[in-house]
C-alpha cells in the first residue's frame, strides 16, 4: 500500500461521518461504524436509526473506542510539522498577540495578527450595489446566464450538491459554499482584486483567480480551495487563511506573503513566501510542485 493511500485511510478512520471533524471521543455503534459520541447520541435521540445504514440504534449500546481515541490524540500532539520538498522543517508558532513579520511587503498589506487580517480587506464595492446569486438543492447554474457582463462586485452562495460555474467579477467576489456545493471561476475573464471565501461540509471552490488578495475566512469539513497558478507571476500579492481545519485542503500561491492558521489535519500546498503560519493538531504544509 503506497503512502498516499495509507494517509487517506488514516484521515477517513480519524473522522466522524456526521461532523466531518477529527474524533475527540469516538464510540462504536452496533452498525459497525465509529462516530463522535455527542454527534451520534444526538442523532439517535432524534432519529433512532444509523445515519449510514438506517438500522435501529440505541444510545446504551454505544461503546468507547479507546484505541482510536489514542490515535487521534497522537495526531493532535503532532503540532507544527512543515514538509518542504520531503525535508521536515520546524517553524515557530505565531500567536495572535505576537508582532507580525518584518517583511516589508507583508507589513504594508497586513495589519496585526492572523485573526485580524480580515480587517485589512478593502471594501471596494459600495454597499447595496453588489450582484448576488444563490442556489441550492442539486442545481447547476452558469453564472453568465444570470449576468451578461462580469459585475464589479458579486456575492455568490451555493449549497446542497449544487454548482455555479464561470463565476466572474472585476473588483470583489464574496463566496459562501456549503454541503457539497461547488463554485468555479471563469478562467478567460479578468481576475477580481479581492476574493473572500467561507466553505463548509465538503464544499469546493476551484479555478480561483485574484490579483491582489485572497482571504479564506473559514474552510472546514473536508472543503477544497484551489487557485490557478500556472506561474508565480499570475498569483495574488497576499493570501490569508484565517481558519483551515477538519481535513480541508488548500492549493494557493502568492507573490508577497502567505498567512495561514491550520488545524485538525488540514493541508496547505503553497507557492510563494510564507509569512504568518500557525499549524496544530496534525495539520501540515507542503510546497506545491
Amino acid at each position: 500500500m503506497d503512502t498516499n493511500t495509507q494517509a487517506n485511510i488514516d484521515l477517513e478512520t480519524l473522522t466522524c461521518p456526521i461532523t466531518l471533524q477529527v474524533f475527540r471521543d469516538p464510540v462504536i455503534a452496533t452498525d459497525g461504524h465509529v462516530y463522535e459520541r455527542a454527534a451520534i447520541v444526538k442523532w439517535i435521540q432524534e432519529h433512532g436509526t444509523s445515519p449510514l445504514t438506517r438500522e435501529p440504534l440505541s444510545v446504551v449500546d454505544l461503546q468507547g473506542d479507546e484505541y482510536l481515541k489514542h490515535l487521534t490524540a497522537q495526531r493532535r500532539s503532532s503540532t507544527i510539522s512543515f514538509i518542504v520538498q520531503d525535508d521536515s522543517v520546524i517553524l515557530p508558532v505565531i500567536y495572535e498577540n505576537e508582532s507580525q513579520s518584518t517583511t516589508p511587503s507583508a507589513a504594508t498589506a497586513i495589519t496585526g495578527s492572523i485573526a485580524a487580517t480580515i480587517d485589512a480587506v478593502a471594501a471596494t464595492c459600495p454597499i447595496g450595489q453588489a450582484s448576488a446569486i444563490t442556489t441550492k438543492y442539486n442545481q447547476r447554474i452558469n453564472y453568465n446566464t444570470q449576468f451578461s457582463n462580469c459585475p464589479s462586485c458579486a456575492n455568490v452562495t451555493v449549497e446542497d450538491n449544487s454548482e455555479i460555474y464561470d463565476v466572474c467579477s472585476t473588483q470583489e467576489l464574496n463566496i459562501a459554499a456549503n454541503g457539497n456545493g461547488k463554485i468555479s471561476m471563469k478562467l478567460s475573464s479578468a481576475c477580481p482584486k479581492l476574493i473572500n471565501i467561507i466553505a463548509t461540509k465538503n464544499a469546493e471552490v476551484c479555478n480561483i483567480c485574484v490579483s491582489d488578495q485572497l482571504t479564506v475566512l473559514s474552510a472546514t469539513g473536508n472543503s477544497n480551495i484551489s487557485m490557478t497558478c500556472n506561474q508565480i507571476s499570475s498569483c495574488p500579492k497576499i493570501v490569508n487563511i484565517l481558519d483551515g481545519s477538519d481535513i480541508s485542503v488548500f492549493y494557493v500561491c502568492a507573490t508577497q506573503a502567505i498567512n495561514a492558521k491550520l488545524r485538525d489535519i488540514a493541508t496547505l500546498y503553497y507557492k510563494g513566501p510564507l509569512n504568518h503560519i500557525e499549524v496544530t493538531d496534525g495539520a501540515s504544509i507542503k510546497q506545491w510542485s
